[in-house]
């Protein structure tokens, strides 16, 4: 460990005058502590620009912000918005929230995560979490959305956090527990929400500024005072303004892309581009000319800018505002957007910034005779721009603020040309060396000529003023640990003296007495199966290895704490089993049967687990075949040892000696003969004249015998008696017989009692028959009178059916 002596004895002086993002807050070793910041219940959002410049390293996370600091014992609680190392490099970001219920495992937390691509490190980004229950979250990287990687089980109405009577501290750019992880990079105009934003929010608060009083807004924090010692200023109304904490911060100028007023959009291609209307009365287009923007931001700053270098200072020749644009992007590969300007008044010229926070302005070469206004083609990520009617190339050279260390000395100016302009000091002197003899303010002005007009200008200087500091001090090392001061490095006991020269001009003359603290050390060996994760001292080791330890102690040494962890005998068993298709095998109570390589991990109550590798193999495919039987009613088929007599599909497997079995689809169909029987036109027939019989509904090919040998299918009778013939059907002999009588053939009627038009071609018809009939009419009525059927032919029968519908039943 060593000891690094730093003398600040210059106040920091951070550029804040009106620009894009102004300043931003830079982190490590210091953060941002925001006492009694409300506990924030479900739903929430928070925002922020941010700059990464290299991704965390494995085992560090860079807090951007977390809600609550809270008492010992509730474990995860309130929320954190993060950046994590990726697994394999690279960065995530991450919003977490906690329920409080006292352990540090994902049973306590939730998480939602996407990946920061590798082209956005070190490039200015704006960040964005939603959260709208304790199960959906989303995240934004430029106003674009990804699916996250949700890990962790805690569910919860809202976030939980400690009891009313512990104090709530917020921090921003830091864990609210007293871990070491820091921010390690820039943080620029973040805002904190008590309401679920919209996508199309997100987009629209991306590049301009919030209104304090926006519904939602919990807090906004721009990160622009004049210093990094002043409380942090909250803008938004109740102000939970903020303390710096732990150590040195910077205050850098900001590359963020921000602007007064806004327009976006992320439907934007070459034929649809992006226009962006200002208050000013400007109308200006973007259209992207690569496939890798996703969406493009356009701003207006309604101030001139901070810095003016490459313009000279002819500033009455420039807008009142300047303007940028910022893309988000698929990919690393270099993005072209076109600019189409029309300016109010018209513009000449233009000139761009390649870095929002630096101070040069480079002349950009219009495309001609592309449409009205200014067009102009930019390659980046984004850039500001700013318009004029003509630009000269005069430059005082006067910076903003410079430091004095003694007096008297001497400011220098460079005038502007004799012909074309004059310059005096507000001491009416026009020495371009003028004599400082303490700090203040100091005034150059005067007039020039810009585009054919007499133009004014005035640049102002301030002059710090610091002197000659003397620091007595005492620090205490420990065994074997070193203190850097002034670039030397002491490691022995004793009283030393040096000065430090300030890199501004000023030195410091100080006095270290250094005292050496006794050592203290302990080791210990932890032992675990592989695989396995152990905790030491609240550290989790997943790997083998010695690591060494740091306990904190404010009154004696560290303890240095040497941790060896060994990992036991882990044993691995490999098998391959070989089945037929369709086969199962059970393994552990599970029953496995695709050819794939399976791992169980096999419990051992008596040391580490095994792990069994299985690979299932198929020896080769079940023999599929078919097998169609048409049965006739009463038969039945025996096939492996099963009984099949009804109708259908069957399926068994029969079991192969050698071999994978036979899958056997047996289909089972039921054999059917035809419906026939044997009629007569007319019973009784006359004695003398024979009668008639015949068999009905038998396929033409049909074999029929009736019991007097013949084998037509009508036959002569002339003696009363029984008459059958049998049909060889397909599923045996089918026999139907009739009772002929006759008796003398005088006049006579025979009508029916009964008959059933039902359809199944017996007795369907009334049928009137007669013996010597000459003359014959027969009617028939309904119970109301009414005719139903008519006719003078005795061998017309009645079917049951009136004006072609059947008759109902009591009719």
């Amino acid at each position: 460990m060593s000891f690094l002596l730093v003398i600040n004895s210059l106040q920091i002086f951070a550029q804040t005058l009106p620009g894009s993002g102004n300043a931003a807050v830079n982190f490590n070793p210091g953060y941002i502590d925001v006492p009694n910041f409300p506990n924030q219940p479900l739903p929430f959002s928070i925002m922020a620009w941010i700059r990464l410049p290299q991704a965390p390293p494995s085992g560090i996370a860079f807090p951007i912000f977390s809600s609550s600091q809270g008492a010992p014992g509730f474990g995860y609680r309130g929320f954190w918005f993060q950046v994590n190392p990726a697994a394999g490099g690279g960065a995530t970001l991450v919003i977490s929230y906690g329920n409080a219920s006292g352990c540090f495992n994902p049973n306590c937390r939730r998480s939602f995560r996407i990946p920061i691509q590798a082209h956005y490190i070190n490039n200015w980004i704006h960040v964005a979490a939603v959260v709208t229950s304790s199960t959906q979250g989303q995240l934004y990287i430029n106003g674009v959305s990804s699916p996250p990687i949700i890990d962790g089980n805690a569910s919860v109405t809202s976030i939980a956090y400690p009891p009313a009577s512990q104090t709530n501290v917020a921090r921003i750019g830091a864990y609210a527990q007293p871990q070491l992880d820091r921010f390690n990079g820039d943080i620029d105009e973040m805002s904190i929400w008590s309401v679920a934003l919209t996508q199309a929010q997100v987009r629209e608060f991306m590049c301009k500024k919030i209104p304090p009083t926006t519904p939602g807004l919990l807090a906004y924090y721009k990160f622009d005072e004049p210093n990094a010692t002043v409380p942090v200023q909250d803008a938004s109304t109740p102000a939970y303004n903020g303390t710096t904490m732990g150590g040195p911060m910077t205050r850098p100028l900001s590359g963020a892309f921000i602007g007064d007023e806004s327009d976006f959009s992320y439907n934007v291609s070459a034929v649809n581009p992006l226009l962006h209307v200002n208050t000013w009365g400007d109308s200006i287009l973007a259209a992207p000319f690569s496939p890798n923007i996703q969406g493009i931001q356009m701003y207006t700053v309604n101030v001139r800018p901070n810095h003016l270098n490459g313009f000279g200072n002819d500033t009455a020749c420039l807008s009142d505002r300047y303007h940028g644009y910022y893309v988000a992007r698929s990919s690393a590969v270099a993005s072209n957007v076109s600019i189409n300007a029309n300016t109010n008044p018209g513009a000449i010229s233009v000139r761009r910034r390649l870095n929002n926070a630096g101070p040069t302005w480079l002349p950009v070469t219009p495309i001609p005779g592309v449409g009205p206004g200014l067009t102009f083609n930019f390659t980046g990520v984004g850039s500001e721009f700013m318009f004029g009617k003509g630009i000269t190339d005069y430059n005082s050279g006067l910076p903003d603020s410079i430091l004095m260390c003694s007096y008297p000395d001497t400011l220098h100016v460079t005038p502007p040309n004799p012909l074309a302009g004059q310059g005096v000091w507000d001491d009416n002197t026009t020495d371009t060396n003028r004599v400082i003899t303490q700090p203040g303010t100091y005034v150059w002005s005067g007039y020039y000529l810009c585009a054919g007009d007499t133009l004014l200008f005035s640049d102002t200087v301030v002059i710090h003023s610091s002197v000659l500091q003397v620091v007595d001090t005492t620090v205490a090392i420990c065994q074997g640990y070193s203190i850097n001061i002034g670039g030397v490095v002491y490691t022995n006991p004793g009283v030393y003296a040096d000065t430090v020269v300030s890199a501004l001009g000023c030195d410091t003359l100080f006095t270290v007495t250094l005292n050496l603290l006794s050592d203290r050390a302990s080791d210990t060996t932890i032992f675990k199966c592989p695989g396995d994760s152990v905790e030491f001292m609240g550290v989790w080791y997943a790997q083998p290895g010695v690591f060494g330890e740091v306990v904190p102690d404010s009154i004696l040494c560290d303890l240095y704490i040497t941790v060896n962890i060994v990992d036991l005998p882990y044993e691995e068993r490999d098998t391959i089993i070989s089945i037929c298709a369709g086969d199962t095998v059970n393994i552990f109570g599970e029953r496995l049967f695709d050819e794939d390589t399976y791992f169980v991990i096999v419990p051992n109550p008596n040391g580490c687990d095994f792990r069994w590798m299985i690979e299932i193999v198929h020896s080769a495919q079940p023999i599929q075949t078919s097998l169609q039987v048409a049965l006739c009613e009463g038969d039945s088929l025996v096939r492996n040892n099963r009984v099949f007599s009804q109708p259908g599909v069957y399926t068994y497997t029969i079991p192969a000696v050698i071999g994978c079995d036979t899958i056997m689809t047996l289909t089972i169909t039921r054999l059917q003969d035809v419906d026939w029987y044997i009629e007569t036109p007319r019973v009784p027939f006359c004695e003398d004249a024979g009668g008639i019989i015949r068999a009905v509904g038998l396929p033409a090919n049909a074999r029929l015998l009736w019991n007097t040998g013949e084998q037509t299918r009508r036959i002569e009778v002339f003696a009363e008696g029984w008459y059958w013939a049998e049909y060889a059907g397909v599923c045996g002999p089918v026999r139907d017989s009739i009772y002929m009588y006759s008796e003398n053939c005088g006049p006579r009627l025979f009508v029916p009692n009964a008959f059933a038009p039902t359809g199944n071609r017996r007795n369907e018809a009334f049928v009137i028959q007669g013996i010597g009939i000459k003359t014959f009419e027969i009617r028939i009525f309904n119970r109301w009178g009414e005719q139903l059927f008519f006719s003078n032919d005795i061998f017309r029968s009645w079917d049951g059916t009136h004006n072609g519908s059947p008759v109902p039943m009591g009719s």
